[in-house]
């Protein structure tokens, strides 16, 4: 399989050996570290701006890089 990564370009990964149906399988990159963190503090914990801040002053997370 291919796909395309942010800093190396285009990879070649192994593929699923299993095919259902006629679509072909997509693949993308997995996520950054961190990348979603704030959606899930938010959606699924219901933290406000407020608390999301004073955990990140708190030193708990990060941008992701």
């Amino acid at each position: 399989a291919h796909s395309e990564h942010e800093y190396f370009g285009k990879l070649r990964t192994p593929a699923s050996p299993v095919n259902v149906g006629p679509k072909r399988q997509t693949y993308q990159r997995a996520p950054k570290r961190g990348e979603h963190t704030i959606s899930v503090l938010k959606e699924l914990l219901d933290l406000t701006d407020e608390q999301i801040k004073a955990l990140e002053a708190t030193g708990a997370f990060g941008e992701a890089k």
